[in-house]
């Protein structure tokens, strides 16, 4: 990968920015100077601090999504979906990393119950956790590798525990918060999903 441009370095510190100030304290003055441009470069990259968010999340779902294209590579489909749990619980690198990038989440969220803008990034990202479950799902019950099970429901409740997981890193900084959630999202697909033997 090559060197990050400027506005990739902006995005970059709007999100360390977010994730430690939330959005009241977020200003295009912190985020220039924690990116160490001028506050008028930002604004010439981004008109305003709502238009600076909404890029911020567009690119961060870019990024997550050629993240889990990267690691997530088994054509089986219980493997799919547990590197996909792994992945998304528990992150790739340091976890003071997934605890930052699930604060943002979490305060893009708290944003979402009065900003229709918010809520339609949180709706994508929402859309886009089920559809990856459900993709699998689909794959393993053709294969007879998965129960018979309703899809849409199954990866509305384990994109649900995703998301839970998600919160509680963000709020209490500690892999011991999630750990419980993330083996029963395993158990889940072992004990509930998975045929008998097709292990």
């Amino acid at each position: 990968m090559g060197d990050k441009t400027t506005e990739e370095e902006i995005l970059e510190a709007a999100g360390i920015v977010l994730g430690a100030e939330g959005y009241n304290g977020f200003t295009t003055e912190k985020v220039a100077e924690r990116a160490d441009v001028s506050q008028s470069l930002v604004h010439y990259y981004f008109e305003t601090k709502e238009d600076l968010v909404r890029a911020l999340f567009e690119w961060g779902g870019k990024n997550v999504e050629e993240a889990v294209e990267d690691r997530v590579d088994s054509d089986d489909p219980r493997e799919r979906l547990v590197e996909w749990t792994d992945y998304m619980i528990m992150g790739g690198g340091e976890f003071e990393e997934v605890v930052e990038v699930n604060r943002v989440l979490l305060e893009l969220r708290s944003l979402a119950v009065r900003n229709d803008w918010a809520r339609d990034i949180v709706r994508g990202e929402r859309e886009g956790l089920e559809a990856f479950v459900a993709d699998a799902v689909a794959d393993g019950i053709e294969r007879g590798q998965f129960r018979d099970v309703d899809v849409e429901s199954f990866a509305a409740a384990y994109a649900s525990g995703i998301e839970a997981s998600q919160d509680l890193t963000a709020v209490f900084a500690d892999p011991e918060a999630v750990t419980a959630v993330h083996d029963g999202l395993i158990n889940l697909v072992d004990e509930y999903l998975l045929v008998n033997d097709s292990a």
